[in-house]
């Protein structure tokens, strides 16, 4: 059942973000083929010329991130608690089962907003060889840190893994939250998703300038003072924990609120 659902999710969002990582494609290696060779970057209007075209692939780049983002978004209430709703709630699986489903469906899309974004990368530093600096810059980095390069690309996924997940729960539970109000509920889950990014910028702020905490900031450091890397796997590791206990909450938060009888 796990795989029909994955499927109809993917059926139900393809065209428009299957069409928008294509075009996304299109335009990244159009814009990547105008870049001139690096070598040739002493030139003040070819530098002018190279910094516009970097902005033209941002933009374009982040519009695509955040519409996937979006569109997900939208699916996600259209189908809990808009005109799919009822179909959804008949369904004979579990409030998780549906949870995983889209879970997977938005790690999926960010995974296939990653590929223009890669592929655009590489051509547009093709004179610089890009492949072979990155895995220089990988195995410099397992070296300096004494361990295997596979363990160093394992912390990255793991890390990007993390991020796009810590969006799914974020989204999801903030739709989840504002599917309690039922005349209000697209304003109530804006409301709860502002809350809660407030919320985290004021307690990241008002933590970062406890004296305690500063004080135990100095002590760590000096104790790391002479082993970096030590800290540096403390500091990957505590990210990661971090993430990971904020992604456990909000997806509790939507098991146990999708989990509820709903009054659509």
């Amino acid at each position: 059942m796990l795989s029909k659902l994955f499927r109809q999710e993917l059926l139900s969002t393809y065209k428009i973000l299957g069409t928008a990582n294509l075009v996304l494609l299109f335009i990244v290696l159009a814009i990547s083929l105008m870049v001139p060779d690096f070598t040739y970057l002493e030139d003040k209007m070819s530098g002018s010329y190279l910094f516009l075209l970097i902005m033209v692939l941002i933009v374009f780049e982040t519009a695509t991130i955040y519409t996937t983002a979006i569109l997900l978004a939208v699916r996600y209430y259209q189908s809990m608690y808009g005109r799919e709703a009822y179909l959804t709630h008949t369904l004979p699986v579990t409030a998780g089962t549906l949870l995983l489903t889209k879970t997977l469906a938005y790690l999926f899309w960010c995974l296939v907003n990653v590929i223009p974004i890669v592929i655009g990368s590489f051509v547009f530093l093709r004179s610089i060889h890009p492949l072979h600096l990155t895995v220089e810059a990988i195995l410099m980095f397992s070296d300096w840190m004494s361990v295997p390069a596979l363990v160093t690309v394992l912390l990255a996924l793991l890390i990007f893994l993390c991020s796009v997940l810590s969006g799914a729960a974020t989204t999801f539970g903030c739709i989840n939250i504002g599917g309690q109000f039922r005349n209000h509920r697209v304003l109530a889950a804006a409301v709860a998703y502002g809350i809660f990014y407030v919320a985290t910028q004021v307690t990241i702020v008002a933590v970062v300038n406890i004296p305690m905490v500063q004080t135990i900031a100095d002590q760590v450091l000096n104790h790391f003072r002479n082993t970096p890397q030590a800290f540096v796997f403390l500091l990957i590791f505590s990210v990661l924990g971090l993430l990971s206990l904020f992604n456990l909450i909000f997806f509790w938060i939507s098991w146990f609120l999708s989990s509820k009888k709903l009054n659509l």
